[in-house]
């Protein structure tokens, strides 16, 4: 039995994850080896858990994308990516020794280790893994659910690093309310099949892990907590909030916004220079488009304000928090320059078009922002307002309005056509894609496909993850178009890019189509897409995605008979990742023709994305 306990204090983002696989390598040679072999298979993965053990692997940002800010996009391919390498890892560990693993103090761990307990269940299912998993202390509501935030409070005189939250009451509530929204999603998620564990007698509890594995998270964390000056204490902030975003670890990213709150309204008056010169210091890493929370946000007071609403609010949107994250928006927009407020209305703009279809309130927060930035051709202000002349073009979609989306889309491209900075050379990249989709839209494919070349003409500095994506758009638009010879090979290149960075997420998706799609005029080569998608989805452990291959493979061989049912329904009991497809599969399976159960197989698309369904926690909407 390996007993996991995180023990006090806030974890860093990814932390129970890393006390884990450390706990488990020191237990037994054989689980070490079986998770050094995993490691080997994911080296760019766990060079986020565990920082250059394998440095000349590629860097995981290179490979995977982030979760957005200018999208409010919640799902990280990365940390989706590290789950998944866990996932392997520990299932290995218990192939090579049966494997009992307690999770203590299960309610106070990071968020993104929560989402990983479905994987580790579903996954050690599909590959008949001795693993017993008991989660001890898991209750919404107990006092391990939200524990700990003092350590994020501005001690004052009389107290410390555990000092009392001192006035932090919104920062309280706000994280217990997003651990509560997690917890209550994963005991959801799981069911039955996870045994709840006794909380252990007070006595017995482990102290704090003697080792805390270093992360940028955790550097940060332990910088605020240790912030001699206000100057350095929104500089530490800022990185965690950072930090934070990128691990999805989004409770701590919170009690950072707030504490930023805090220090801009003690301090109205700060050394914002000094503020910049730290952070400069830091290591920030990641991709600078995806979120907008650095050195350039710190200009004064106001300016910080707004930047912890705008964070707090996008933080909200991603747990579909919708009210709560329209009325930090709104506050953000109210503050600091008008870049910055223009930068807020952007995304309440966003979220009204986007998430709670009120179209015309959306434009008016677009205009509001394009009012703030009137007259102003500094770039940063330039690329601010391409962005909500974007983001009014996705408004004028949604009510079927293509001229006037695209006439939008065409004020966008004008404003930036010379801007090279990293923000501009990103919103190009959306403008001119969305160009293209707006001809798929006009049900005009051939157009759209022309639209798309010219695209890929001013994108030859991009990487293979980007073409990766790049050539399945336009084969999946050649198909749409009825040319599915020119699309073959541009399906094949995106699938060797997938597989070259070890993608089997995509790998699996892009086999599955290509079988469909080859189905009916090539059964053999059909026969041998399911095959290499069954292949995608073992080494994921995704029990869906082998169902839907051997429904495909049956039907590659002519006829979807009792034993590929049996093996699919078997397959799907597994499966918790995706609950509505999978009960309507299984009933097809049941009752269903060949035909209908054709029908489960899914064709090409015109883009790339799906969401990451294994590791992704169901919250209620809340408009």
């Amino acid at each position: 039995m390996a007993e996991i306990d995180i023990g006090p204090g806030l974890p860093a983002g990814l932390d129970g994850m890393r006390h884990i696989l450390l706990k488990l390598t020191a237990s037994d040679a054989n689980r070490a080896a079986a998770i050094r072999k995993a490691a080997e298979q994911r080296a760019a993965e766990w060079n986020i858990l565990f920082p250059g053990e394998f440095p000349d692997a590629a860097p995981l940002p290179v490979i995977a994308a982030t979760c957005s800010e200018r999208r409010l996009h919640a799902e990280s391919e990365q940390i989706f990516r590290v789950i998944t390498a866990v996932g392997q890892a520990v299932t290995a560990a218990a192939q090579a020794e049966p494997l009992t693993l307690v999770l203590r103090r299960t309610a106070a761990l990071d968020l993104p280790t929560l989402r990983a307990v479905p994987h580790l269940v579903e996954r050690a299912a599909l590959c008949g893994a001795p693993l017993r998993l008991v989660l001890a202390e898991l209750d919404p509501d107990g006092p391990d659910a939200n524990a700990d935030g003092a350590e994020l409070s501005a001690a004052g005189p009389a107290g410390g690093p555990d000092a009392a939250l001192d006035g932090f009451g919104d920062a309280a509530q706000e994280r217990s309310a997003i651990r509560r929204l997690y917890l209550t999603a994963l005991i959801d998620r799981l069911g039955a099949p996870v045994e709840p564990g006794e909380p252990a007698p007070a006595a017995s509890t482990p102290a704090a892990p003697a080792v805390r594995p270093p992360s940028r998270e955790r550097e940060a964390l332990d910088a605020l907590r240790a912030a001699a000056s206000p100057e350095a204490a929104v500089a530490a902030a800022i990185a965690l909030m950072r930090a934070a975003f990128f691990t999805t670890h989004h409770d701590i990213g919170v009690l950072a916004a707030h504490r930023l709150l805090a220090e801009a309204d003690r301090h109205p008056v700060l050394n914002t220079r000094a503020v910049q010169l730290l952070l400069e210091e830091w290591d920030l890493g990641d991709d600078p488009g995806s979120v907008g929370v650095d050195a350039s946000a710190v200009t004064s007071a106001d300016a910080l304000r707004s930047l912890a609403h705008r964070y707090l609010g996008m933080v909200h949107v991603f747990v579909l928090d919708y009210r709560t994250g329209a009325t930090h928006l709104r506050r953000a927009a109210g503050l600091g320059p008008a870049v910055v407020r223009a930068r807020a209305q952007l995304l309440l703009a966003l979220l009204l078009i986007k998430r709670v279809r009120r179209v015309q309130e959306g434009f008016a927060a677009a205009d509001a922002g394009l009012t703030a930035l009137a007259g102003d051709t500094t770039p940063a202000a330039v690329v601010e307002a391409a962005w909500l002349h974007n983001v009014k073009a996705l408004g004028h979609v949604q009510l079927r309005d293509g001229s006037a989306a695209m006439t939008e889309e065409r004020i966008a491209v004008r404003l930036i056509g010379k801007l090279t900075s990293t923000d501009a050379t990103h919103l190009k990249v959306n403008l001119i894609s969305n160009i293209s989709v707006l001809k798929e839209y006009a049900r005009q494919p051939e157009a759209a496909v022309r639209a798309w070349r010219r695209f890929s003409r001013r994108s030859t500095e991009w990487g293979d993850t980007f073409f990766k994506h790049h050539a399945y758009r336009e084969a999946g638009l050649l198909v749409a178009a009825g040319d599915v010879e020119q699309a073959r090979p541009l399906l094949a290149e995106s699938r060797r890019l997938a597989e070259l960075a070890h993608d089997d997420f995509y790998g699996a998706h892009m086999a599955l189509e290509r079988g469909t799609l080859l189905l009916t005029a090539e059964p053999d080569h059909a026969a041998r897409a399911f095959a290499d998608a069954e292949d995608h989805a073992i080494a994921l452990g995704d029990p869906y995605l082998r169902a839907l291959a051997v429904v495909g493979s049956a039907a590659a061989a002519g006829e979807i008979g009792d034993a590929p049912r049996q093996e699919a329904a078997a397959l799907l009991e597994a499966s918790t990742s995706y609950p509505e497809q999978s009960a309507r599969l299984a009933a097809a399976l049941a009752e269903g023709t060949d035909d209908e159960l054709r029908a489960f197989l899914p064709a090409p698309r015109t883009k790339l994305n799906r969401p990451f369904a294994t590791v992704r926690l169901a919250f209620p909407e809340r408009a």
